[in-house]
């Protein structure tokens, strides 16, 4: 158990030896960073679509992978002005932005396949979950392992496929995220304070007419997700 109480925050980086309300930010605490190891999509079937079907689509199947990033305390200064729980990663920099960068597995091939062919008929959703004081729930959702908190409100869908074109040749694709609140003015602007992005991917899979058996020649797209 932390000598920190729960209102204060649990970790080392939300002491407050002196008691104030909000605290200076410390100064011997390590550069801000977050990041994922490689992380493989799991496809799940989500519609079968068909000849007759009211759909922009042909013949095929539709897949989607849903991916979370942890709750993040993007003004870990603030601390405990409004006396509630603290949770979250603590982000001490308002400058931090969240990249994700997507490629195909290699699948220890040794050889790093093109990205492009793979991300035909890729649409890619963005849904930002947010709360400007604190994060006022202690339940968790896990995404892929890691607790991603679910105490906070969810904004409305943003198509960001278009983020993660990429050229013919490239094996890889970058796209990169500003949480709410960043582009108020203020140098590096002032971020809402508790923030979750979630990723909802869908492909689709064209086999033509008749539809046959579930196809398996779904992508083996994995991605890695850093903020700094």
């Amino acid at each position: 158990m932390s000598d920190y109480p729960s209102q204060f925050g649990r970790s080392p980086l939300y002491r407050d030896p002196e008691g104030t309300l909000p605290m200076p930010s410390p100064q011997d605490i390590p550069r801000t960073q977050w990041f994922t190891q490689w992380m493989k999509f799991r496809w799940a079937l989500v519609d079968r679509i068909r000849r007759h079907d009211p759909s922009p689509y042909g013949v095929g199947f539709r897949y989607g992978y849903t991916w979370t990033s942890p709750a993040f305390d993007l003004r870990p200064d603030l601390r405990s002005g409004n006396a509630g729980a603290k949770d979250g990663v603590p982000i001490w920099t308002p400058s931090a932005r969240l990249f994700v960068q997507l490629a195909v597995d290699a699948q220890a091939t040794g050889r790093q396949p093109a990205l492009a062919p793979e991300i035909i008929n890729l649409s890619v959703d963005a849904v930002d979950f947010v709360n400007t004081s604190f994060n006022r729930s202690g339940d968790r959702r896990l995404g892929e392992g890691i607790g991603s908190g679910a105490g906070l409100l969810q904004g409305s869908p943003i198509n960001v496929t278009s983020k993660f074109n990429a050229a013919n040749q490239a094996t890889t694709s970058l796209a990169g995220f500003s949480p709410p609140g960043t582009t108020l003015g203020g140098g590096e602007g002032y971020p809402v304070r508790y923030w979750r992005m979630q990723l909802d991917f869908s492909i689709f899979i064209e086999t033509g007419a008749p539809l046959p058996v579930r196809v398996q020649s779904i992508p083996a797209l994995t991605l890695q997700a850093s903020v700094y």
